[in-house]
Protein backbone atom coordinates (compact mmCIF):
# COMPACT_ATOMS: atom_id res chain seq x y z
CA UNK A 1 0.00 0.00 0.00
CA UNK A 2 2.80 2.45 0.56
CA UNK A 3 4.11 2.03 -2.72
CA UNK A 4 0.80 3.16 -4.32
CA UNK A 5 0.72 6.08 -2.17
CA UNK A 6 4.16 6.46 -3.20
CA UNK A 7 3.33 5.90 -7.27
CA UNK A 8 0.07 8.68 -6.64
CA UNK A 9 2.12 11.11 -5.03
CA UNK A 10 4.85 11.75 -7.80
CA UNK A 11 1.34 11.94 -10.83
CA UNK A 12 1.21 10.69 -13.88
CA UNK A 13 3.97 10.87 -16.70
CA UNK A 14 4.55 10.15 -19.98
CA UNK A 15 7.53 9.13 -21.99
CA UNK A 16 7.80 10.80 -25.27
CA UNK A 17 10.08 9.26 -28.43
CA UNK A 18 12.67 11.24 -29.79
CA UNK A 19 14.37 11.31 -32.93
CA UNK A 20 17.83 12.36 -32.92
CA UNK A 21 19.82 12.99 -36.58
CA UNK A 22 22.99 13.31 -36.74
CA UNK A 23 23.28 16.56 -38.99
CA UNK A 24 24.86 19.71 -36.87
CA UNK A 25 22.71 22.92 -36.35
CA UNK A 26 25.90 24.86 -37.41
CA UNK A 27 27.01 22.74 -40.79
CA UNK A 28 30.53 22.88 -39.79
CA UNK A 29 32.48 20.35 -41.44
CA UNK A 30 34.70 18.36 -38.57
CA UNK A 31 37.81 16.56 -39.47
CA UNK A 32 39.20 13.76 -36.67
CA UNK A 33 42.29 14.47 -35.53
CA UNK A 34 44.88 11.80 -35.46
CA UNK A 35 46.16 10.69 -31.98
CA UNK A 36 50.08 11.59 -31.73
CA UNK A 37 52.19 9.40 -30.03
CA UNK A 38 55.66 11.16 -30.01
CA UNK A 39 57.46 7.79 -29.05
CA UNK A 40 56.03 5.60 -31.81
CA UNK A 41 57.62 4.62 -34.98
CA UNK A 42 56.96 4.68 -37.92
CA UNK A 43 57.05 1.55 -40.30
CA UNK A 44 60.01 0.84 -41.85
CA UNK A 45 61.91 2.76 -38.70
CA UNK A 46 61.77 -0.23 -36.28
CA UNK A 47 65.10 -1.13 -35.82
CA UNK A 48 67.33 -1.48 -32.27
CA UNK A 49 68.88 1.61 -32.17
CA UNK A 50 65.82 3.60 -32.81
CA UNK A 51 64.50 1.69 -29.89
CA UNK A 52 66.69 2.37 -27.55
CA UNK A 53 66.80 5.71 -28.22
CA UNK A 54 63.54 5.95 -27.63
CA UNK A 55 63.18 4.14 -24.50
CA UNK A 56 66.99 6.53 -23.19
CA UNK A 57 64.72 9.26 -24.39
CA UNK A 58 61.19 8.81 -21.95
CA UNK A 59 63.82 7.81 -18.90
CA UNK A 60 65.50 11.39 -19.52
CA UNK A 61 61.46 12.48 -19.67
CA UNK A 62 60.91 10.85 -15.85
CA UNK A 63 64.09 11.98 -14.73
CA UNK A 64 63.31 15.54 -15.52
CA UNK A 65 59.58 15.49 -14.76
CA UNK A 66 60.40 13.96 -10.72
CA UNK A 67 62.93 16.54 -10.55
CA UNK A 68 60.41 19.25 -11.21
CA UNK A 69 57.90 17.59 -9.02
CA UNK A 70 60.51 17.62 -6.23
CA UNK A 71 61.69 21.37 -6.98
CA UNK A 72 58.08 22.93 -6.83
CA UNK A 73 56.82 20.92 -4.01
CA UNK A 74 59.99 22.18 -1.59
CA UNK A 75 58.22 25.69 -2.48
CA UNK A 76 55.05 24.96 -1.95
CA UNK A 77 54.94 24.11 1.99
CA UNK A 78 56.66 28.31 2.76
CA UNK A 79 54.21 29.93 0.97
CA UNK A 80 51.29 30.17 2.75
CA UNK A 81 50.18 33.62 3.16
CA UNK A 82 49.93 35.23 6.71
CA UNK A 83 46.43 35.61 6.67
CA UNK A 84 45.76 31.89 6.22
CA UNK A 85 48.05 31.06 9.13
CA UNK A 86 46.62 33.52 11.46
CA UNK A 87 42.97 32.32 10.66
CA UNK A 88 43.84 28.44 11.66
CA UNK A 89 45.73 29.39 14.84
CA UNK A 90 42.56 31.44 15.86
CA UNK A 91 40.39 28.76 14.89
CA UNK A 92 42.59 26.30 16.53
CA UNK A 93 42.71 28.21 19.69
CA UNK A 94 38.66 28.92 19.84
CA UNK A 95 38.37 24.92 19.68
CA UNK A 96 40.61 23.94 22.35
CA UNK A 97 42.73 22.31 20.21
CA UNK A 98 45.96 23.10 22.26
CA UNK A 99 48.25 19.98 20.80
CA UNK A 100 47.03 20.49 17.05
CA UNK A 101 48.18 24.31 17.84
CA UNK A 102 51.41 23.17 18.86
CA UNK A 103 52.13 21.07 16.31
CA UNK A 104 50.96 23.55 13.93
CA UNK A 105 52.76 26.18 14.98
CA UNK A 106 56.44 23.84 15.35
CA UNK A 107 55.65 23.34 11.62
Amino acid sequence: MDTEAAAGAEGPFCLQQVTITEDSEDDYQYEEVPADDEFSLLEGDEDLAKALQTIQEQSEDAQIIAQQSVLTSKHSVPEIPEAVDDFLCNFLIRMGMARTLDCFQTE
